[in-house]
């Protein structure tokens, strides 16, 4: 039991929340995207690739946790690896952002059936995952009609919608510090037929102060903060 916290623990505390305060307003949170890009990254401080797929047709992907180290599947090539929030200067939830550079030949169309991101305690324990979801301006299965060649240039900009921050930036609280926290990806892709298509992590500008969180989302965090302090009380008894 020398472990600060365990996947138990966040569980009992958010099936605890849900049951007092409602699903609903955790329903909508989710990974978003947040729209087209031809930059390299300049704007997002450092960016570190998370997943890379290369494959013909169709490209299905994923690197997970695996303890304090991870593993992959499907059509990652080497530069698939989990990164922390810490090196890629992100310290709230609002300034996460997924970046896309699609490698296809001549510019050609691709398009990201699903993808979603999870974020992982330092010792290896799945915190919350956040799946991409459709909204007004954007379907999904999203369809890049034209992209950049090559690598480096970003063709899009994914992010947490305003419920996605409150949720996720609430289950960070329970697993300090966030600099440790570490971020996996999952995608699929159609239409590939060039290099690796891949998606980095890095920080955009923090929106956290200007937002009020939802009373739920108050209310785990409190649940959360009081686990923590429960946690630490029991080891000192120790």
């Amino acid at each position: 039991m020398n472990k600060f916290f365990r996947r138990g623990t966040v569980a009992q505390l958010a099936l605890l929340a849900f049951a007092t305060f409602g699903f609903a307003s955790f329903a909508q949170a989710a990974l978003i995207f947040d729209g087209y890009s031809s930059n390299t990254g300049t704007g997002f401080g450092n960016t570190y690739n998370i997943l890379s797929l290369k494959n013909k047709n169709n490209e299905t992907g994923a690197v997970v946790s695996l303890g304090t180290g991870e593993t992959t599947t499907g059509d990652t090539t080497n530069q698939t690896q989990l990164q922390t929030l810490g090196d890629m200067m992100v310290s709230d939830a609002s300034q996460f952002r997924l970046l896309f550079d699609a490698s296809e030949p001549g510019g050609d169309s691709i398009t990201i059936e699903s993808l979603s991101v999870t974020f992982y305690a330092s010792n290896g324990d799945e915190i919350i995952t956040q799946n991409l979801v459709a909204t007004a301006l954007y379907p999904v299965p999203l369809t890049f009609t034209t992209t950049n060649a090559g690598n480096g240039p970003d063709d899009g900009i994914f992010r947490l919608d305003a419920a996605g921050v409150a949720a996720v930036q609430a289950a960070f609280a329970l697993f300090p510090p966030v600099s440790d926290i570490r971020v996996g990806a999952a995608a699929s892709l159609s239409s590939t037929w060039g290099g690796a298509d891949s998606f980095a992590g890095g920080a955009g500008p923090s929106t956290l102060s200007s937002q009020v969180p939802e009373p739920a989302t108050l209310a785990l965090l409190g649940i959360g903060l009081l686990g923590a302090g429960a946690s630490v009380r029991r080891r000192k008894q120790i």
